[in-house]
């Protein structure tokens, strides 16, 4: 069995397990080993753009923890990660409607990742309307100005100078 696949049956145990594992209130994996271990195997799967184990990933976008929801979200949504063309329809819906901070910056960032260099003039407004808004942290509107200049395609003029 070549390196890659076993380390996809690995990664496929983690989320087995994860499916058997006993929880705290909060929603986190009781064993704080096993918690790491689930978190670096999110992270594995979009980072090493296993696409065989992104149906795995989906019911934590949805987990009543929120870190799995934003580590989720990242795994899913981000362009250096998976960037999963069925999850662009859901990304903006989480943004809009999830109370979690991080989570709504990790939707936030996804949902910017599947537009960017489009220059769409529509993504750019509601941006823009974020950005100006009194109603959103600094976090989120750092999040907002990153996803501006993706969008636009303005880190090649900032970073290279084109």
């Amino acid at each position: 069995m070549s390196e890659r696949n076993e380390f996809i049956k690995t990664l496929k145990s983690i989320f087995d397990a994860a499916k058997k594992a006993l929880r705290e209130e909060s929603g986190e994996f009781l064993e704080s080993q096993f918690h790491c271990d689930f978190i670096d195997a999110l992270i594995d799967v979009g980072k090493e753009k296993i696409y065989e184990l992104k149906e795995e990933v989906y019911p934590y976008v949805k987990d009543t923890n929120s870190e799995y929801r934003a580590e989720a979200i990242r795994t899913l949504g981000w362009g250096t990660r998976l960037l999963d063309p069925d999850f662009k329809s859901s990304v903006h819906d989480i943004w809009l409607h999830d109370p979690d901070e991080e989570v709504k910056i990790a939707a936030l960032a996804s949902w910017t990742d599947y537009y960017r260099y489009s220059e769409d003039p529509k993504i750019l407004l509601e941006l823009y309307h974020i950005l100006i808004s009194q109603d959103y942290s600094i976090e989120i509107k750092t999040c907002v100005l990153d996803g501006m200049f993706e969008v636009a395609g303005a880190y090649e003029v900032i970073v290279h100078g084109i």
